[in-house]
């Protein structure tokens, strides 16, 4: 009986753990009913995550990104073809027509306390001044162009003699105003009454200065004759070895000069043009060569030809490339004696001496410290610097000729670089 008891017992001690262990399955299958609901919005906040990390990931960069976005692109090269060109060109250069003899005239300096004010201006820029010539008045009185070597250094006046006073004499006489019976370089009274026809044909009033003259009477006796006999005070009258002159520059009424600045410029003697070449330049330009110089404020020209080339003279130790000094001289004077003092384009043309070379834009020739210029050309594609000697330039163009024969049609050239 024992047994059965026993079974029993083990039996009632099993039965609770069977209904525990069936309240327990009760337990467990509550929180499983609940799982998609979890699931859900677990699965929402992990996307929602998502998107708040990428928009946060595109506006923050590490210092790294930034320094790799504000490096500038690598640069390109800008190139272009080389080319030969068959039309004749010309080259064109600047320079200034001046005269071999050039005088500056400053204002009188013997106005009596007035003041070197312009009160006129008949000689304009570009005119012919002659002997007799009116250059300019100054505080009323004139200043007289005058045909002599010897320039003015004193007020010349009755009694005097010298140099000066015979040159004077030389101008008055080649105006037709004789000096009656005076003899050379003495100024008397022949002379005092030349000058003084002198400024009134100029439409002046001569100055003048009292002199007691030695004379007779009807009888044959001496007497003392005082009269005012006409003066060339300091200043106005120019003494110019060689007239005709043209004036270069002129003042303006109502102008004030100073002593020592210049009121008037002339120039005299040859007209041309000095030009500064480079060698390769100065072998095409042959004496005897023809061309036009034009002017940049009237457009008016005048014909000219090349009459000398040499070289300009360098220190031993100099290492600047050479440079030589071209003289342009006009055809016909008087068609450019207009244009002197004026800044002029000069085109002359080289015919067939340039013709048929390389051709390249300026921008790609680089010329060293030491004048030695080259172009860098795309060859396979590599770099290759080439040595080359320019020869002119025109129009935004270079010709060249190249130190080795390297170069060719076609092939291109550097000329810059782009960093777009």
């Amino acid at each position: 009986m024992a047994h059965p008891r026993g079974e029993a017992a083990i039996h009632a001690d099993a039965e609770p753990e069977r209904v525990s262990g069936a309240k327990e399955t009760s337990s467990r299958r509550a929180p499983g009913r609940a799982g998609p609901r979890v699931l859900a919005a677990g699965v929402t906040i992990a996307v929602c995550a998502a998107v708040v990390a990428f928009f946060v990931g595109r506006g923050l960069r590490s210092p790294s990104q930034i320094a790799a976005a504000s490096r500038p692109p690598s640069p390109s090269l800008i190139t272009a073809p080389i080319h030969r060109d068959s039309t004749p060109i010309a080259a064109l250069l600047r320079g200034t027509l001046l005269a071999s003899a050039h005088t500056a005239v400053s204002a009188p300096s013997d106005l009596g306390g007035d003041l070197p004010v312009v009160t006129a201006a008949p000689a304009a820029t570009g005119s012919e001044a002659r002997n007799g010539t009116v250059l300019m008045g100054v505080a009323g009185e004139p200043v007289i162009a005058l045909t002599g070597a010897v320039a003015a250094y004193r007020t010349m006046a009755y009694g005097d003699s010298g140099p000066d006073v015979r040159e004077l004499q030389s101008a008055l006489e080649a105006l037709g105003l004789s000096v009656g019976n005076d003899p050379s370089g003495q100024y008397g009274l022949g002379t005092a009454n030349a000058v003084a026809e002198l400024y009134q044909d100029s439409g002046y009033t001569p100055v003048t200065a009292p002199v007691a003259i030695s004379t007779t009477n009807s009888k044959g006796e001496p007497k003392a004759k005082r009269e005012h006999l006409a003066t060339v005070p300091l200043g106005q009258a120019v003494f110019l070895p060689d007239l005709p002159a043209q004036v270069t520059k002129a003042p303006r009424i109502g102008q004030r000069l100073t002593p020592t600045a210049t009121a008037i410029e002339l120039g005299s003697g040859q007209l041309s043009i000095s030009l500064r070449v480079n060698s390769n330049l100065a072998g095409l330009l042959k004496v005897g060569n023809r061309g036009r110089a034009t002017s940049d404020l009237s457009s008016a020209w005048f014909t000219g030809r090349i009459e000398h080339v040499a070289k300009v003279k360098q220190s031993l130790d100099s290492i600047a490339a050479p440079q030589y000094d071209v003289t342009f001289v006009p055809v016909k004077e008087t068609n450019a004696a207009r244009l002197l003092g004026q800044s002029l384009a000069v085109r002359i043309a080289l015919h067939a001496q340039s013709t048929g070379k390389l051709v390249v834009p300026v921008a790609a020739v680089v010329t060293n410290a030491a004048g030695r210029s080259s172009v860098i050309i795309v060859r396979h594609g590599k770099q290759l610097e080439v040595a080359v000697r320019p020869i002119i330039s025109y129009g935004g163009s270079e010709v060249i000729t190249p130190i080795g024969n390297r170069l060719h049609a076609g092939e291109q050239v550097i000329v810059g670089t782009n960093g777009s």
